[in-house]
């Protein structure tokens, strides 16, 4: 019996070091497991949380930069309206609304505005988890999406390209002229003189230049048969009719020997707002705006101008029996 008890404790004695020992190495194994997936889990939270803070603050440079580009804009616009001339005020205002809807362009095109909102964290019972799927389970990210450039439109709508002339012109660049129809879908009749300048001022109205009885007259054409529906009178004979920019409403047009700029806004009622006059250097009848250059014609001189219709180039031509010249202009390119 002596004899076998102290077999026996040489046996429990070597199990226990055994079980021991091996248990020992399955909790290193655990534990090495735990450190591996913390840190993996840890990693991954670290790169999620810096891509958060780094985009929100990438948001933040680009706003300061706009926050820039319209305090250096009203500071330009306040200095010209206290000593400027009309001219001026005109170009630095197309100037200025050229390179601010050209910045929200810019702020459209990044995709950085789904700001990160919160951190949730659903199950915290990393045992299991490491028992179950052998990692831990992420940290959720919500976001919030800001809409930030929006925001920035509905403060500035007059900004923006409301009209989507930008979007037009794309649209029509792209377009199969070959597989084109034409439909007649409504005619003014009855005119009182001949006309040879007209605009469109909206997708359904077109101003016209009257000289005889001296006006411009607005048209509806949403039906098959046009209709005035505002006269303008004018103290001179208008010409030329071109648009100043980006929106449809907002026009120039020629009196011979000067340039008057309108807002024409259209609701219930049309009213008229002449933002400005320039005088001309030479005489111009027919005016068409480029996206860089004004192109403007008499009967004996064509003449290529800025924006504020000073003339940078000017040649002679001869066209006998001419009664009025006509110009068109590419509003993609300095084609006239």
């Amino acid at each position: 019996m002596l004899l076998e008890n102290n077999n026996r404790l040489g046996k429990l004695n070597t199990r226990k070091q055994d079980i021991c020992l091996t248990t020992e190495e399955k909790v290193q194994e655990i534990k090495i497991l735990l450190d591996t997936e913390h840190a993996k889990w840890l990693k991954q939270f670290e790169q999620n949380h810096t891509d958060s803070i780094g985009n929100i603050e990438l948001a933040s440079d680009e706003l300061k930069r706009f926050l820039t580009t319209i305090h250096e804009a009203r500071a330009m616009l306040q200095s010209v309206l206290k000593i400027g001339s009309s001219k001026q005020i005109i170009i630095t205002k197309y100037k200025l609304q050229n390179q601010i809807s050209d910045h929200i362009s810019r702020l459209k095109c990044l995709d950085i505005w789904n700001f990160a909102d919160d951190y949730k964290q659903h199950n915290s019972d990393f045992l299991s988890q490491i028992y179950t799927t052998k990692k831990f389970e992420n940290v959720e990210l919500s976001t919030l999406q800001r809409r930030a450039v929006e925001m920035i439109l509905l403060s500035a709508p007059e900004v923006d390209d409301k009209d989507n002339i930008l979007q037009r012109r794309k649209t029509m660049s792209q377009k199969d002229w070959m597989k084109v129809d034409f439909e007649k879908l409504s005619e003014m009749g009855g005119l009182p003189e001949r006309v040879y300048y007209g605009l469109f001022i909206h997708d359904t109205r077109i101003i016209l230049s009257l000289t005889s009885l001296p006006s411009l007259k607005i048209y509806d054409i949403s039906k098959p048969t046009g209709e005035c529906v505002h006269t303008e009178m004018c103290q001179n004979k208008p010409y030329g009719l071109c648009h100043s920019g980006l929106c449809l409403n907002e026009i120039c047009v020629s009196f011979e020997n000067y340039i008057n700029h309108y807002r024409i806004d259209i609701a219930e009622t049309i009213t008229f707002t002449k933002l400005g006059t320039i005088q001309l250097e030479e005489p111009m009848l027919a005016i068409s705006c480029g996206p860089t250059t004004v192109f403007a014609a008499n009967k004996t001189k064509r003449m290529i101008c800025s924006l504020d219709f000073s003339i940078n180039h000017s040649s002679t031509y001869v066209c006998p029996g001419i009664k009025a010249p006509f110009v068109s202009s590419s509003t993609i390119s300095d084609r006239h």
